[in-house]
């Protein structure tokens, strides 16, 4: 099993505001979003169940107990998607299957499958998305696996 590897936010710092000189405050990368569930940076491999029933290989980027942010190529992209929901922003009614495994300190590997209702998407680069999911059905077990993973994560931080 991969060893998870744990992002930190980025903070971009600019002084002047472009052409004007006026003194600038600091803005962060990417806006923060009060959520109901603590979610981490994780860099794992996941799977998600292309409409044809393939596996495609995906990575995980960030992880809660509610959902999760993946990265993929145009091409999963595209599969994933029905062509009128391709421009990236909001998504609705598209339902997803996904798979990926934690281990827990101490514990065997716990596999996850759940369905998951696509939130969002980015488009990062000619052929790089990032997909925001949200987790639908997770059972219990599957739920607090994923907490206690994050609380393990949090305890390794810095």
């Amino acid at each position: 099993m991969q060893q998870a590897r744990i992002l930190h936010p980025v903070h971009l710092l600019a002084t002047h505001l472009p052409g004007t000189g006026e003194p600038m405050a600091e803005k962060k990368q990417h806006f923060w979003i009060d959520r109901q569930y603590t979610r981490i940076g994780a860099i794992l491999p996941c799977n998600v169940a292309l409409p044809a029933g393939q596996a495609a290989p995906v990575e995980m980027l960030n992880l809660s107990a509610g959902g999760m942010k993946f990265s993929c190529s145009k091409t999963v992209f595209s599969a994933l998607l029905p062509e009128n929901q391709r421009t990236p922003g909001l998504v609705q009614d598209v339902l997803i299957e996904i798979e990926f495994q934690l281990t827990l300190s101490g514990a065997d590997i716990t596999t996850i499958r759940a369905p998951a209702a696509v939130i969002h998407t980015e488009r990062l680069a000619q052929d790089c998305y990032h997909i925001g999911v949200q987790f639908q059905d997770l059972s219990t077990a599957d739920s607090r696996t994923i907490e206690q993973y994050i609380a393990q994560l949090q305890q390794t931080q810095p």
